[in-house]
């Protein structure tokens, strides 16, 4: 088999693959007053349709991923010792975000 119909092939199997994305994430990145990075800090995403609530720690640079999430509404609240608690209302998710 050619190298130009092995491509075709891996793209035609991989569109449907895409297609079938039903879920989204909530990406971001925790910052202090100054801009300055805030690792370790907990993030709280809780789906306000479901009330399922997932968790992730912000790594050294203050960015978090909280992946596979149904479609929904969500409210994100992040925690950190020696800070104020900030919270994130009316997230509007969908599929693929």
């Amino acid at each position: 088999m050619s190298k130009r119909a092995l491509f075709a092939l891996a793209l035609l199997l991989a569109a449907p693959l895409v297609a079938q994305e039903f879920r989204g994430a909530i990406t971001g990145t925790v910052t202090d007053a100054t801009g300055a990075a805030v690792p370790g800090a907990l993030v709280e995403v809780r789906n306000t349709d479901t009330v399922s609530v997932t968790t992730a720690q912000t790594n050294e640079s203050g960015t978090y991923t909280v992946p596979f999430l149904i479609p929904g509404n969500y409210k994100v609240t992040v925690t950190s010792q020696g800070f104020k608690q900030s919270v994130r209302e009316a997230i509007e998710l969908h599929a693929g975000d």
